[in-house]
């Protein structure tokens, strides 16, 4: 990131020997996929993150009440530990019938 090394695999091996005595710093998969990861993303090879815009939740079966008393919201939680990331209960919501 700082530009000390051209590639991914020159940083890697730069931190290996400023790092530690066997001169290998980096050694989980993981690990390695990441900084290949990160030269792709500095490199301008991909976009990151990848954001996906959402445009419309379509639903064909509807509870049988008033329109007044129907309110639908869109909940987004994260499928790791379920930390709610969006939460639309605020927002105006459109309600219109789709026959399949």
């Amino acid at each position: 990131y700082s530009g000390l090394s051209k590639t991914s695999d020159d940083a890697i091996r730069y931190y290996g020997r400023k790092r530690f005595s066997t001169g290998l710093g980096i050694t989980q998969p993981s690990q390695l996929r990441f900084v290949k990861y990160f030269e792709t993303v500095l490199k301008g090879k991909i976009k990151s993150p990848n954001i996906k815009l959402l445009k419309e939740v379509k639903m064909y079966t509807m509870p049988k009440l008033s329109m007044n008393a129907l309110k639908p919201f869109i909940k987004l939680a994260t499928l790791k530990n379920f930390t709610t990331i969006y939460d639309g209960r605020n927002d105006e919501v459109t309600i219109s019938y789709v026959r399949r």
